[in-house]
């Protein structure tokens, strides 16, 4: 069992990028028999919605492309420029797949009875939001009178 908390605001980046590294460093270190499981942020939404490994490999490209970006930014040669355009691709590629598996879940869903309800419910609230609560409908008549109903209007 490890247990780490992932430094994020009021650290400098040298500082993370240490963490990172040792990380890496203690994962790297698990035998290939034994079974990795990395979970993240410890609260009460965890598990609410179980999607599996995609959304944490999406983040961990994420970073590193974001690594590999500054890592660019500061050498400015060509091999990191390399490392950074296969990391770009390799996001897009974990977000597609991530995306993906995300739509067939909500398809699934459905087609069950609970997820009509949720598809209801989110056209009702789509509706709301489409009506402008700020807009006033306000137009004078031939007589000078103002129509603020929707009907008159």
């Amino acid at each position: 069992v490890i247990s780490a908390y992932a430094l994020k605001v009021g650290c400098e980046m040298e500082e993370k990028e240490i963490f990172w590294g040792e990380l890496d460093e203690v994962v790297d270190g698990v035998p290939g028999n034994e079974q990795l499981v990395i979970g993240a942020d410890f609260n009460g939404h965890v598990g609410e919605a179980n999607r599996g490994d995609e959304e944490v490999m999406v983040q961990d490209s994420i970073r590193r492309k974001r690594l590999a970006k500054q890592n660019w930014d500061q050498q400015r040669d060509e091999k990191s420029r390399q490392e950074y355009k296969e990391m770009r691709q390799q996001v897009k590629r974990d977000g597609a797949k991530a995306k993906e598996k995300a739509y067939e879940e909500l398809y699934k869903k459905l087609d069950t009875e609970e997820g009509e309800k949720d598809l209801y419910q989110l056209a009702r609230q789509r509706g709301r939001a489409r009506k402008d609560v700020l807009q006033v409908r306000a137009i004078k008549d031939g007589d000078g009178n103002v129509l603020t109903s929707e009907e008159s209007v």
